[in-house]
C-alpha cells in the first residue's frame, strides 16, 4: 500500500480532477475528465486511497493540503446527540402499516407492488430517499385505509366539514 495510491492520486491531479474525503466517503470533482482505466483503478482501490488521502493529510498538517479528512471521530456523538434517522414518530407509523400490509401482501405484490417500495429504508432521513409506502405518515393520522382495485392505497381521514383522501401508488 502507499505507491500505487500515491501514482493513481497522481494521475487523478495531473487529468484536472480532484479528491477528497468527506464522512468517510471517497468524494471527487471533475471525474468525468478521467480516462476508463484511471476510473477503474480509481473504484477498484477506493478504501485504500481514502486510507492514503487520510494518512498524507495527517503528514502534511496543513489547511490548504487538497486532501481532507471529515470522518466524524469513533464513539456517541458529541453533545448527548443521537445517531437517528428515523424518529419514534416514523417507527410507529411503520408498525402500524406493518399490521395492515402483512395480510395484504400477496394481493398487494399481484397489483403491482414490490417489497421494496412498500418497506424500502433509504440512508438519508424520512422523507429524501427511497423510503416504502409503509413509512408515510398517512398510517397513524387515517381513520380507514383502503385498498383500490388498481393497487393505490388510500389514507381516508376525518377532518372538520371535509373528508381528505390520501393515495399512495405502487
Amino acid at each position: 500500500m502507499g505507491e500505487h495510491q500515491l501514482n493513481i492520486l497522481q494521475r487523478v491531479l495531473e487529468c484536472g480532477a480532484a479528491l477528497r474525503v468527506e464522512n468517510g466517503e471517497l468524494q471527487g470533482r471533475n471525474l468525468d475528465k478521467l480516462p476508463p482505466g484511471l476510473l477503474d483503478d480509481l473504484i477498484k482501490n477506493k478504501l485504500s486511497i481514502i486510507r492514503e488521502i487520510c494518512r498524507l493529510k495527517m503528514k502534511r498538517g496543513d489547511a490548504t493540503a487538497e486532501y481532507v479528512q471529515s470522518r466524524p471521530p469513533p464513539g456517541p456523538p458529541p453533545c448527548g446527540q443521537k445517531r437517528r434517522r428515523v424518529n419514534p414518530i416514523d417507527k410507529k407509523n411503520f408498525r402500524i402499516a406493518k399490521s395492515w400490509i402483512i395480510p395484504r401482501y400477496q394481493q398487494l405484490i399481484s397489483l403491482g407492488w414490490s417489497a421494496k417500495r412498500l418497506f424500502g429504508a433509504s440512508r438519508h432521513p424520512i422523507p429524501f430517499g427511497g423510503w416504502g409506502a409503509a413509512w408515510l405518515p398517512g398510517w397513524s393520522e387515517a381513520s380507514d385505509i383502503e385498498l383500490g382495485n388498481d393497487g393505490v392505497i388510500a389514507f381516508v381521514l376525518q377532518e372538520p366539514l371535509r373528508v381528505v383522501r390520501q393515495t399512495t401508488r405502487p
